[in-house]
């Protein structure tokens, strides 16, 4: 009997598409998974007289599913490469200095909007699993007041196979807590928030074209890159209601930094931040809250909808 526990993820970049990857892999401590592989079932449409079902044959083949975790200072990298497709690193005073920004002038490759990625996923069982050609199509974040910093990402692909486990070497980092955060809005610190939420949406589908292969041939663009979340604030200011009525953009930034690991700093820039919803409301006897949702337009001045700062002493990414 495989017990969760036991299990273990453990995640890989190609060189390309089509490329299965299991020689340079990173272990994620993941809190949950739902990678899975699905052969599309075709039946015929024609009688056979009989009751019983007409035959099946094989239909199209993909794989998708999600990935929960606890940022990681050094790991969270990756997942930012994956979903971003990009990264410019400089060093400064000992540390590494990732700025991730998705990509917006080009796709990755002909195949593949994004860098495709394996996944070795060992569910304790003899064997591990690989998903491969694996393109990260949705990112998200959530910070909760009293908890860690929490993350997913949602993966479009098309491959499976069977593969030898491999060791998992999990890194010695401490994941962020709520309370090493800071959040500014229009250059003045917001106070008062409880939960903070951002979702980077890219789009992507898996691509099935004639041949020989019943596995995506691409998985490529649906449509623009799009940056929302929200956020809940106590209510003890209507501040907010103006811009909302403006509908002005201004530049949100949260910034997670630590004290235990030393460099492990994250930054998430929005320059061009738009209140789209404003709903405080009285509840019962207890604190009213302001749920406010926004969504992230492209700023051209800096040419970015979102950028994501990480230090660290990660040499590079991926």
């Amino acid at each position: 009997m495989a017990y969760g526990q036991l299990g273990s993820v453990q995640l890989a970049a190609q060189s390309s598409y089509g490329a299965l990857n299991v020689a340079s892999l990173r272990a994620l401590p993941v809190v949950s998974e739902t990678l899975k592989h699905s052969i599309a079932q075709l039946q015929e449409a024609g009688l056979y007289g009989r009751f019983g079902d007409a035959p099946r044959t094989n239909g199209q083949r993909s794989s998708t599913g999600r990935i929960s975790f606890e940022p990681l200072p050094g790991f969270i990298g990756t997942l930012l490469y994956a979903a971003c497709g990009q990264v410019s690193t400089t060093s400064v005073a000992g540390a590494q200095v990732h700025r991730f920004r998705p990509r917006n002038t080009s796709d990755w490759d002909e195949t593949a909007a994004l860098p495709p990625f394996t996944a070795l996923v060992h569910r304790d069982v003899a064997s591990g699993m690989a998903y491969f050609d694996l393109c990260a199509d949705k990112l998200a974040l959530e910070a909760v007041n009293g908890a860690l910093l929490k993350g997913s990402v949602d993966w479009v692909g098309g491959n499976y196979a069977d593969q030898a486990m491999a060791a998992p070497a999990f890194p010695a980092e401490i994941p962020w807590a709520w309370n090493q955060s800071s959040l500014s809005y229009g250059g003045a610190s917001l106070a008062a928030v409880r939960r903070f939420s951002i979702t980077q949406n890219n789009r992507l589908q898996a691509v099935h074209v004639f041949g020989a292969s019943a596995t995506p041939a691409a998985v490529k663009r649906t449509g623009a890159v799009e940056v929302s979340g929200q956020m809940t604030l106590l209510f003890q200011s209507n501040s907010l209601m103006a811009d909302f009525l403006a509908q002005p953009e201004r530049r949100l930034l949260l910034n997670f930094t630590s004290t235990v690991a030393s460099p492990a700093a994250l930054t998430i820039d929005i320059p061009n931040l738009r209140i789209t919803d404003y709903t405080p409301a009285i509840g019962g006897a207890g604190l009213v809250e302001l749920p406010v949702s926004w969504v992230a337009d492209f700023a051209a001045g800096s040419g970015y909808q979102v950028e994501y700062t990480l230090t660290n002493t990660a040499p590079a990414y991926p």
